[in-house]
């Protein structure tokens, strides 16, 4: 028997006895069917087929003389095979497909997770507009990429949560904004409901325009700032972002420093005399995030360092230590806890 499986896991087609060729739609097979319909997990009838799924209809049906609801024609035929062609030195009695539930609810544990460390307010750096985290979520289910990963999930169920966390990382990545705040910062109230890209580009505006794009041209879809991305009329959100935001920097997939007092036409040395140093906020948000990047006034690299993460950056690296007192090792592979403290902070 020739079983040709279609490439998004929907449809199965196979050449019956009599001749023809029969093409089935399992999900719309299914929600036809009801309990009618029943799976079972079968060890492999050959060598080169490995771990598949019987569909059959019931004897009731059988008895009945109908027709099975997932066959294309009339006449009935009463065992279906859904091929799953794996690795043969895997126990093939141990490989089946999940349920659209499952992969779904797969999915949205991963999804879950990878938000419980992220802020609840995040710019969509493509649109934007601001989401909530629920939004996020939603965003998410719309676009082809969970489509597929759900196709991907529901058809290789012995290893989809390796890949479930690659996609899920890559959309929900963020950056984070360091900065001075500057006169007329955009609030979240200014923002809800906006378009950023649209909103007129004076003072803090065009510093977060300048921001997003930035971040959307890093490849990151959602971008974070202190001014906008916080309600501040919310005491008790308040208080937790500030007592997560070092979780929020640490977990981020970029940290960007906006220098707005250092020219382009600065030297090394105009880093460690930026005011940027003098903040309260400073260092936790450049000893947290794994991934920094400096950028001066114009939003131009600092010192034209093209280096993917300025923490890998020896020059930048050694002018912030020198700026901070902070040992440069330090400075770069910072870990959370109190061994060392001293000497780190000195």
């Amino acid at each position: 028997m020739t079983v040709v499986l279609s490439s998004d896991g929907r449809y199965i087609a196979s050449a019956g006895l009599d001749n023809k060729i029969y093409i089935w739609n399992f999900e719309a097979a299914l929600k036809q069917a009801g309990d009618q319909v029943r799976a079972h997990i079968a060890i492999p009838f050959a060598r080169s087929l490995i771990g598949f799924v019987v569909w059959q209809c019931t004897a009731q049906r059988e008895a009945q003389g109908r027709s099975c609801p997932h066959k294309a024609n009339t006449q009935y035929v009463p065992n279906y095979i859904f091929v799953n062609m794996l690795n043969s030195s895997l126990d093939p009695r141990q490989q089946y497909y999940l349920s659209l539930s499952d992969a779904e609810e797969a999915i949205r544990k991963v999804i879950q997770a990878q938000l419980e460390n992220a802020p609840p307010h995040l710019l969509n750096t493509t649109t934007g507009r601001l989401h909530h985290r629920d939004a996020q979520t939603d965003a998410f289910t719309m676009s082809i990429q969970y489509k597929k990963l759900l196709s991907f999930t529901m058809k290789h169920a012995d290893l989809p949560l390796e890949r479930i966390n690659q996609v899920v990382l890559r959309y929900f990545r963020y950056a984070m904004l360091s900065h001075r705040w500057e006169i007329k910062e955009p609030l979240l109230r200014d923002i809800e409901g906006m378009v950023v890209y649209k909103l007129k580009p004076v003072g803090g505006t065009r510093k977060l325009q300048s921001f997003c794009k930035v971040a959307r041209d890093a490849g990151i879809r959602w971008a974070w700032s202190d001014t906008c991305c916080i309600d501040k009329n919310n005491n008790v959100e308040l208080l937790e972002s500030v007592n997560t935001m070092f979780v929020w920097y640490r977990h981020s997939a970029l940290t960007i420093i906006y220098l707005s007092d250092v020219s382009p036409s600065s030297n090394s040395g105009a880093l460690a005399r930026s005011a940027w140093n003098e903040r309260g906020w400073t260092v936790q948000e450049f000893l947290a995030p794994k991934v920094i990047r400096f950028y001066q006034k114009d939003w131009s690299l600092y010192l034209d360092d093209r280096t993917p993460n300025h923490k890998d950056s020896i020059t930048i690296m050694q002018e912030l230590a020198h700026a901070t007192g902070i040992d440069p090792q330090a400075l770069v592979a910072f870990h959370p806890g109190m061994r060392g403290a001293r000497e780190k902070l000195q």
